[in-house]
């Protein structure tokens, strides 16, 4: 695009979970921005508390920055969200208990955890809660 077409006036703003742009008067997108990874995990975990209540209920927890617990939740608000080619979603059995339910970012075969959440109960009723925690987080991030 050149300087003249993004120097056009902004007409709008829009977002969706993980990404901010303007638009301009001749429609250009311009301006991509990441959104914060803060806020997206906000966003997922307030939806979960709120439409699917009974599954949260059931989540010993749902962590931000799960690798390195202090180090980006003491800049949480700097972090932006991973550039990725897609994001999966998927429940695994844990190595000694229950069920974890992974939310990563995948680019150029790469994975980066964003978000784990973690049940202790274990066979049928933890296999239910992870396949039921992909389905929920999955529609909450429309992937």
């Amino acid at each position: 695009m050149s300087e003249k077409e993004r120097s056009k006036l902004i007409v709008e703003t829009n977002n969706d979970l993980y990404t901010i742009w303007d638009v301009t008067e001749d429609h250009y997108c311009v301006n991509e921005r990441r959104k914060n990874l803060y806020g997206i995990y906000e966003h997922v975990r307030d939806a979960l508390q709120k439409d699917y209540p009974d599954l949260w209920e059931q989540s010993d927890y749902f962590s931000y920055d799960y690798d390195n617990p202090q180090g980006l939740m003491d800049r949480k608000h700097e972090a932006l969200c991973p550039e990725f080619a897609w994001i999966a979603v998927f429940y695994v059995t844990g190595g000694s208990e229950g069920y974890y339910v992974h939310v990563e970012a995948r680019d150029n075969g790469k994975a980066t955890i964003l978000f784990l959440g973690k049940t202790l109960r274990g066979g049928e009723a933890g296999r239910a809660w992870g396949e039921k925690m992909v389905a929920a987080i999955s529609r909450i991030m429309n992937v």
